[in-house]
């Protein structure tokens, strides 16, 4: 369905993109972040992880370690990591987002509240487990 095309529009956009931009552009960043999140949606665990981690990367380098985007990258990728049990690593990516998004843009911020209710889940199921 939607999401479906939705990945198939990302994966041209960043064909487009890494030939025009270079692979090392943030706009190349920031369409493997959608397509991360996308291939999570489809059930693509191993792809989304591959695109989330190399978005990541290009945001660490290009913006640095405390900018919003290079903490979304890092949100997106704790949840995933941690919907596949890899607690202690989500954990750590979740809160040095968290940490980011309260710096940069305040605690009650949509996206501090996202990633604090995302810790929340996590506390949760290991105590229900």
């Amino acid at each position: 369905g939607r999401l479906a095309e939705k990945r198939q529009a990302l994966e041209r956009a960043l064909s487009i993109r890494r030939s025009v931009l270079g692979p090392e552009h943030l706009e190349v960043a920031a369409t493997l972040n959608g397509l991360g999140v996308a291939l999570s949606a489809l059930g693509d665990r191993p792809g989304a992880q591959k695109a989330l981690e190399e978005s990541l990367r290009i945001r660490r380098r290009e913006l640095g370690g405390t900018h919003p985007e290079t903490a979304a990258s890092l949100a997106n990728l704790g949840g995933l990591l941690g919907a596949a049990g890899e607690r202690a690593k989500a954990g750590e990516m979740l809160q040095d987002a968290l940490r980011i998004f309260e710096r940069t843009l305040g605690a009650e911020h949509p996206h501090a509240a996202a990633v604090r209710r995302n810790l929340e889940l996590f506390a949760l199921s290991d105590v229900l487990v």
